[in-house]
């Protein structure tokens, strides 16, 4: 009779130990899957342009993740109760959130820098646009010899150009403004 009750409870056992690895199968599959998703996320970052310091610091903080995400998988080996569920239940959605934050605040400096890019591209083409004027009327002030007439219009250009630098200034100013207090905007 102890060995019937003995049995059973190897038997009980034995099943609970089959359940425990095939949801730890199941955890690795999730994991496994987790990991091609970062490695994915870390190639895309690789191809970005214009990475500047803060977008390095994204990347040493997704590095730390998949260290972090190393680690957890040496503990899930060791954890086989109830509680190891829960404990890998709430990491996966810390890991999610971090890493979605790390894409919005990816996409955010993307365009910001898409915008600074334009802003300054108009004003290049404005600058451009003025000395070619500048120029032109320099060789036509020469050929007309109207030396008076020349320095009025230069003082002219040379306060257009102020005027344009001015805006350029509050522009990237404002523009600066607004990528150092993104939340106040």
């Amino acid at each position: 009779q102890r060995a019937v009750v003995l049995e059973k409870e190897r038997v009980g056992l034995l099943a609970s130990l089959q359940e425990t690895k095939e949801r730890c199968k199941e955890l690795e599959a999730y994991c496994h899957k987790w990991q091609k998703i970062l490695k994915k996320k870390e190639v895309e970052l690789d191809k970005l342009k214009g990475v500047d310091k803060e977008n390095e610091t994204l990347r040493q903080t997704v590095k730390t993740l998949e260290a972090v995400e190393s680690t957890r998988q040496e503990q899930f080996d060791k954890l086989v109760d109830c509680r190891s569920r829960e404990e890998v239940e709430r990491f996966r959605s810390k890991f999610e959130l971090k890493v979605s934050r790390l894409q919005h605040q990816l996409a955010e400096r993307e365009a910001s820098e898409e915008k600074l890019r334009e802003l300054i591209d108009t004003e290049l083409r404005s600058l451009q646009r003025w000395k070619a004027e500048m120029d032109a009327w320099d060789a036509a002030s020469r050929r007309a010899r109207k030396a008076e007439e020349s320095l009025e219009w230069k003082g002219f250009l040379a306060d257009q150009v102020k005027q344009v630098a001015g805006r350029i200034e509050r522009r990237l100013g404002r523009l600066v403004d607004d990528e150092a207090f993104p939340d106040c905007g």
